[in-house]
């Protein structure tokens, strides 16, 4: 019976094979230089989040706040309609009365454009863009939407 026996090559005689070490590293110079160029053509590459810079101002302009919680629909702290009278809306139905009224209200007495609206990030999709619509109807230029985590109550 013939075992196969493991090939054994004379180390003097193997030689390394140059040619694609030397495409490989001419792919990592080429690589590098045109990194090294584009960073000095465009600095913001170099920003490790590429962001833009903005200069904002310290404090924001005043507005009109709206605030959800779980239950209740509130316009400067003044309980204005539950969830559940924006939900029982019709699916073609977009505008909440109640909240077109109380929006009317702060603004006879100060003319503002701005409006943020706070709400839980767990809120459907549906009563945020309802809110939003009725936000834009009741003459808002400037709406922001902040969204943050549902606290557990204890």
């Amino acid at each position: 019976m013939n075992r196969l026996r493991p090939h054994r090559v004379d180390s003097s005689t193997v030689e390394p094979a140059l040619v694609p070490l030397l495409d490989v590293l001419f792919i990592l110079l080429l690589f590098w230089l045109t990194t090294v160029v584009a960073a000095e053509e465009h600095p913001w590459l170099t920003d490790p989040y590429g962001l833009p810079h903005v200069q904002a101002p310290d404090r924001a302009e005043p507005g009109v706040v709206v605030r959800l919680d779980s239950t209740f629909l509130y316009v400067e702290d003044r309980p204005v309609a539950s969830i559940a009278d924006v939900e029982v809306l019709g699916p073609n139905e977009w505008l909440v009365p109640a909240l077109l009224a109380a929006l009317e209200a702060p603004r006879g007495s100060v003319l503002t454009d701005r409006c943020v609206l706070v709400a839980p990030a767990s809120t459907r999709y549906r009563i945020i863009a309802r809110l939003l619509y009725t936000i834009g109807q009741a003459g808002f230029t400037r709406v922001s939407l902040v969204a943050h985590p549902m606290r557990r109550e204890l």
